[in-house]
């Protein structure tokens, strides 16, 4: 699924790497790098390669939420991340609904 969706969103070849960790990990980073001490669903890193870090925990607890499988979720979290390597961001709601917009036209796409 993670490599249909990089052949969506038009990803040139190269390195993406795919870490699925915890709530604990996570919030490390996030707190390291974003200054934020929770945890988040996930985080997006480009400097060469693209590293995309995904919390299974968070991953859990928001598909218990919104009534899916688990790897619908996860599946979710992995566009959104390549999304925020597009240059996608949701800091704002016009920019949360053109990510939310970006996320169902990729997964209808891909699916």
């Amino acid at each position: 699924m993670a490599r249909r969706l990089c052949t969506n969103l038009k990803f040139r070849r190269g390195e993406i790497n795919f870490l699925l960790t915890t709530n604990r990990a996570i919030q490390k980073l996030h707190a390291c790098f974003l200054k934020t001490d929770k945890p988040t669903d996930v985080m997006t890193f480009c400097n060469g390669s693209i590293d995309i870090v995904i919390s299974l925990d968070q991953a859990a607890r928001q598909a218990r939420l919104r009534r899916l499988r688990l790897i619908d979720e996860v599946t979710l979290l992995i566009c959104h991340g390549l999304l925020h390597a597009k240059g996608f961001d949701d800091h704002t709601e016009k920019e949360r609904l053109a990510m939310r917009q970006a996320e169902f036209e990729s997964l209808a796409r891909t699916l």
